[in-house]
């Protein structure tokens, strides 16, 4: 167990690149819990010896679905972070990307943000999308494949 304040957690399938996106620990400010709804045993074997993820189970399920089981079989440990970005196992980030956002919230106080996209990516709330130079915006939702939320929330 690291000393971080920031737990990742995402219910991840056999066709992601979390586990070679988001899983280089010397940049890591965050804690990484995962649980693999796929159907692969090798898969969760490639996954499971990646020692840059705290915790990994299998079960099947949705990411939220999972995230509830997971706090509640690890409420322990729920309740050592700040903050926790529940991520879809298809989301596009890199470590700095994930970094950034724990500081932001942390910097803005935010107790529920996510972040914009790309053009390239699928848009579904125009809102939603990257404005260069544009540090934040303020919505009335967030993304429900990619919020962060402190532990009040």
């Amino acid at each position: 167990m690291s000393n971080s304040k920031n737990l990742v957690f995402t219910s991840c399938g056999d066709n992601t690149k979390f586990d070679i996106l988001w899983t280089h620990k010397h940049k890591m400010n965050y804690d990484l819990y995962i649980i693999y709804y796929g159907d692969d045993d090798k898969i969760f074997e490639k996954y499971s010896a990646n020692y840059n993820i705290n915790i990994i189970t299998s079960r099947k399920g949705s990411k939220f679905q999972n995230f509830k089981i997971f706090y509640d079989t690890y409420n322990h440990i729920i309740k050592k972070y700040d903050y926790f970005f529940i991520l879809d196992d298809d989301i596009i980030f890199e470590v700095d990307d994930i970094n950034k956002m724990f500081y932001n919230a942390r910097q803005y106080k935010f107790d529920i943000c996510g972040p914009s996209f790309k053009p390239e990516s699928k848009i579904s709330h125009e809102i939603t999308l990257n404005k260069p130079g544009v540090e934040i915006t303020y919505t009335n939702f967030v993304e429900v494949n990619v919020p962060l939320f402190s532990y009040d929330a």
